[in-house]
């Protein structure tokens, strides 16, 4: 089985499922042509715990504008997504977060992102005390976590491949 585990600062997980990782990896910037891709994260909270579990995850729609080093996600073709979802599960599956490329072997958040992330916490509304951001590099995966109070940014912890 190929997921990813990571730790968050308050002890639980985030725990991407393998066909969402599976996904996730073929939007790697390989080759020097690629763009950045991107999209949402949905999945679920584990009832009295601090985990949650990235089950799906939205594609690029052919009206995000995509360059080499430049992702912007559509919101309409998005908030579809997470409505579709939302509704063929009973109300199980949330929207957790957002997803971007990098074209570098070990992501880093750019400014750009760092205050993107920030927006999104401030302006969207989501059902938990968090939201999960991911940059897929060629090489490794990373993840951050940003909290809706403080708007806070942490990185996640690699625990488990």
């Amino acid at each position: 089985m190929t997921s990813l585990v990571f730790r968050r600062p308050n002890g639980g997980q985030v725990a991407i499922a393998e066909r969402a990782f599976q996904l996730l990896s073929r939007y790697r910037q390989m080759k020097e042509r690629d763009h950045e891709a991107g999209g949402i994260l949905l999945g679920r909270r584990i009832v009295d715990s601090e985990n949650v579990i990235v089950d799906q995850v939205g594609e690029p729609s052919s009206s995000d504008v995509q360059a080499r080093f430049r992702f912007m996600r559509s919101k309409l073709p998005a908030q579809r997504l997470v409505d579709e979802a939302w509704a063929s599960s009973n109300g199980t599956l949330n929207y957790l977060g957002e997803w971007h490329s990098h074209p570098e072997d070990h992501p880093i958040p750019s400014t750009v992102d760092l205050e993107n992330w920030r927006q999104i916490a401030l302006r969207v509304v989501f059902e938990h005390d968090f939201l999960v951001f991911i940059i897929i590099g060629r090489v490794s995966v990373r993840a951050w976590e940003v909290e809706r109070q403080h708007v806070a940014i942490r990185q996640l912890v690699l625990i488990s491949v």
